[in-house]
C-alpha cells in the first residue's frame, strides 16, 4: 500500500513540476508585434514586390525618411473599400501601412491603406 500511494504522490509531483515549467518554457517565445506608419509612396517595385514609402519623421526639420515595405501573398492591399494589387498603388499616395519585420530585417506588411478624399 505504501509503494501504491508512493507512486500516486510521485505522479503528482511530477504533474505539478511539468505544469509549472512547461508554461515557462512557451513563455520565452519571441512575439513579434505589428508595427504601424502613414507616409507617401515613393516607388513601386512589383518585379520584388517592395514599395518604398516616404514617413515624416521630424516634422519640425521636414525631414522624411524611406521605408521599403515588402510585399506577400497575405498582404491586404486597399483603396477605399476595393481590394487592389501592387500595381494599383501610385506613386504620391498617401498611405498607411501595418506591418512586421522578419528574423531578416525585411518589413513584411499586412496590409496598406491607400488613403481617400471620401
Amino acid at each position: 500500500m505504501k509503494g501504491y500511494l508512493r507512486t500516486i504522490f510521485s505522479l503528482l509531483l511530477l504533474a505539478g513540476v511539468v505544469s509549472v515549467c512547461i508554461p515557462v518554457a512557451f513563455s520565452q517565445e519571441e512575439v513579434v508585434l505589428s508595427k504601424t506608419f502613414s507616409g507617401e509612396i515613393s516607388s513601386v517595385d512589383v518585379e520584388k514586390s517592395t514599395a518604398v514609402i516616404k514617413q515624416l519623421k521630424d516634422a519640425e526639420n521636414k525631414i522624411y525618411e524611406d521605408i521599403t515595405i515588402c510585399v506577400n501573398d497575405a498582404t491586404i492591399i486597399a483603396k477605399g473599400s476595393e481590394i487592389i494589387g501592387l500595381g494599383g498603388l501610385a506613386i504620391g499616395s498617401n498611405v498607411s501601412v501595418e506591418y512586421k519585420t522578419d528574423e531578416s530585417g525585411n518589413n513584411i506588411a499586412s496590409l496598406i491603406q491607400v488613403e481617400t478624399s471620401e
